[in-house]
């Protein structure tokens, strides 16, 4: 069982997440809260539309300003639907544009709600 034959032993563990990355989630939580909370007083949504897997994202004020409940699946179609209609051409020549070019930030302003 045992061996005169001499040995080294030992043992490696990872036992946690590491503090920089602890760091990093709070500092990335806590940006998620001021953004949330700054569109919450503002009452500006802001989502994201990928093209390639036509993936729509909503923050949850932009459900809150369509008054729409958070599991909704939001597609380009629906979005359309729940626009005013006097809005609709001016949001379908942004969003045309948008998908022709790089487009970083874009905003739609209502005119009637």
């Amino acid at each position: 069982m045992f061996s005169s034959e001499p040995s080294i032993s030992g043992a490696f563990g990872i036992t946690g997440i590491s503090l920089k990355q602890k760091n990093a989630e709070r500092a990335l939580r806590e940006g998620k809260e001021d953004l949330a909370r700054a569109q919450k007083v503002a009452n500006i949504g802001s989502w994201n539309y990928e093209p390639a897997s036509k993936r729509t994202r909503w923050s949850d004020q932009m459900y809150d300003i369509f008054s729409l409940p958070y599991t909704t699946q939001v597609t380009p179609d629906l979005f359309r639907s729940i626009v005013h209609p006097d809005d609709r051409d001016h949001v379908d020549m942004v969003f045309t544009d948008a998908l022709r070019g790089p487009a970083r930030f874009f905003s739609i302003w209502s005119t009637a709600l």
